[in-house]
């Protein structure tokens, strides 16, 4: 009976070790799973999540366009733009522009279960409905509505 109590006093700790790990994990996961970042020790903004896709978008000097045939140029599939100068700007100027998991849906699926809790996913979808000032040679502008739409991690950064 003494050799039993001798089992258990070496088991207990590793039994002790294996539940703080498994409970640690379960949190560590679980603040994934709910978009945590643990690089600025909490949740990002909408309005940071936003932001951060509009200024990646807005640092172009050329957009892709999605139908070739709507330049007069089949050549060429992307058009000059010019940027705006801030994100406080553009917001201004079209306050409805842009979203996080937008109610009307978007042609993104949803997220892997591992990517979600890894951090690799934080689940969230942003869509900026991007005016842009399309350049003409003859030096007249005019305004194309792109739609954007792209999975941000957990700390902000954008999925390709």
């Amino acid at each position: 009976m003494n050799f039993k109590n001798e089992e258990f006093k070496i088991i207990k700790p590793i039994l002790f070790l294996t539940a703080i790990s498994a409970f640690s994990l379960t949190i560590f996961f679980g603040l994934n799973y709910s978009g945590f970042c643990f690089s600025e020790m909490g949740y990002l903004s909408d309005k940071k999540k936003i932001k951060l896709f509009f200024d990646l978008i807005n640092s172009k000097d050329s957009i892709l366009l999605d139908n070739p045939n709507y330049s007069n140029n089949t050549k060429s599939n992307y058009i000059k733009i010019k940027p705006y100068k801030s994100f406080e700007e553009y917001i201004k100027k079209y306050p409805d522009c842009c979203g996080v998991n937008i109610k009307s849906g978007y042609d993104i699926p949803p997220p892997e279960l591992l990517d979600r809790i890894f951090g690799y996913d934080s689940g969230d979808v942003v869509s900026v409905n991007y005016y842009a000032i399309k350049k003409d040679m003859s030096s007249t502008e005019k305004t194309v509505l792109f739609k954007f739409e792209e999975r941000v991690q957990n700390c902000g950064m954008l999925l390709d």
